[in-house]
């Protein structure tokens, strides 16, 4: 690392403040001693401006700390969970700042973050963190907070939940402080008989909070902010939990009436590849038939996984030069399908099938690209599959995408 280059700088949008946070970084030879040093640590309102506040709070943080970009070696961000428009915000700012400066650029979780300032304010115990997930919904997460900073206990993967089931688990877990900006809408819901709320300005996170989650992780070896190539800025993702109001929208439609629309991903090839509906379900189900003769699914089978939230279908279709959409479907066979479930952070893929005749181009990776993204939105970290001992070239395409 470049010995002038020793800060970070570390900021959220995903609440309704911008989170603002200066660090040193102190490096050791024992990964368990290195150090994030807070030089400066804001939380400023900034309900719907984050887009047009950010750069210049950036901006003065900087210049009254007396740092230059050039003394910078890393950016920190907030992944989420939080608003979408937040995340977007700081992540495609975030992405900006260290794809122009060359620098490495790392995410911790904003509930997280949440957590290590309650934990910097001198909270310790069983703790629930509830940020506001809008729709009538929380992303829920609980710690224990000890004296070297809090871990995450029970269900540990982000997820959203209605605010009446969070407060049904609430009430039966043994969190006696409760935190997050849930609170301001739901405080009368979620603040069970015999549960404390943390004090309001702890209810969204600070550079504090971010700076001492970085720290964390560094400790852990999950990160390393002074190797830049480690942290390329592209390979970052956000937090979403779910899918968006519009992509949820599209899927519950097709499930209803199978009608693709404006749905479609692209054509690569000659293939199209969109989301399964209803009106796929009988050609999916004989394409199957064939491709998978001993482990086939029937009509019932396929039709049942529309429309479930936890669920990720997807299907390729070949199609004639300009032709893309409801109208290439309803000329064509399709020659590809593949869909998993999305439970506790684990993409679990159910079904992958390919027509004989359109493998090894590809198709199958396409499909399981689509449902990777489709899961990492729906806060998925990894993914599992069970593949027949003897199917050897199943085995060599899994282990050639990283399946151990």
């Amino acid at each position: 690392m470049d010995l002038t280059a020793e800060y970070v700088l570390a900021f959220d949008t995903a609440n309704e403040v911008i989170a603002l946070g200066l660090g040193r970084l102190v490096p050791a030879g024992d990964a368990a001693d290195c150090r994030v040093e807070v030089v400066a640590s804001r939380r400023i309102a900034a309900h719907r401006a984050s887009n047009t506040r950010l750069l210049p709070e950036i901006d003065g943080l900087l210049a009254q700390s007396g740092v230059a970009r050039g003394q910078l070696a890393c950016v920190c961000v907030g992944r989420g969970p939080g608003s979408f428009t937040g995340v977007r915000i700081a992540m495609a700012t975030a992405k900006g700042i260290a794809s122009a400066l060359r620098l490495g650029l790392v995410g911790v979780s904003t509930t997280d973050a949440v957590a290590w300032g309650m934990w910097a304010a001198g909270i310790r115990g069983d703790v629930a963190v509830a940020a506001d997930a809008m729709r009538h919904e929380v992303y829920p997460m609980a710690y224990l907070i000890g004296e070297n900073g809090p871990s995450r206990t029970g269900i540990t993967a982000d997820r959203v939940l209605r605010v009446e089931a969070a407060a049904e688990e609430l009430a039966d877990s043994s969190a006696q402080i409760i935190c997050g900006d849930a609170l301001a809408k739901y405080a009368d819901v979620l603040a069970c008989e015999g549960k404390t709320m943390a004090s309001e300005e702890l209810w969204t996170p600070a550079g504090e909070g971010l700076l001492l989650a970085l720290q964390a992780a560094w400790r852990q070896g999950l990160c390393d902010p002074t190797d830049a190539l480690r942290h390329a800025p592209g390979y970052l993702l956000p937090v979403y939990t779910r899918l968006s109001d519009a992509e949820e929208a599209e899927r519950r439609r097709l499930a209803a009436d199978g009608d693709p629309r404006n749905l479609v991903t692209g054509v690569q090839g000659g293939i199209e590849f969109r989301p399964l509906a209803v009106s796929d379900v009988a050609a999916v189900a004989a394409l199957d038939a064939v491709a998978l003769p001993t482990d086939a699914w029937s009509e019932s089978a396929f039709a049942d996984e529309l429309g479930r939230k936890d669920r990720t279908w997807w299907v390729a279709y070949r199609v004639a030069p300009g032709r893309t959409g409801a109208a290439a479907s309803a000329e064509g066979q399709p020659v590809g399908v593949a869909g998993g479930l999305i439970i506790d952070g684990d993409l679990q893929i159910l079904k992958v099938a390919v027509d004989g005749a359109f493998r090894r181009r590809g198709i199958a990776r396409r499909l399981l690209a689509r449902m990777a993204d489709d899961a990492r939105n729906l806060a998925a970290f990894s993914a599992s599959l069970e593949v027949r001992a003897s199917n050897a070239g199943a085995r060599a395409f899994y282990t050639a995408l990283g399946f151990i």
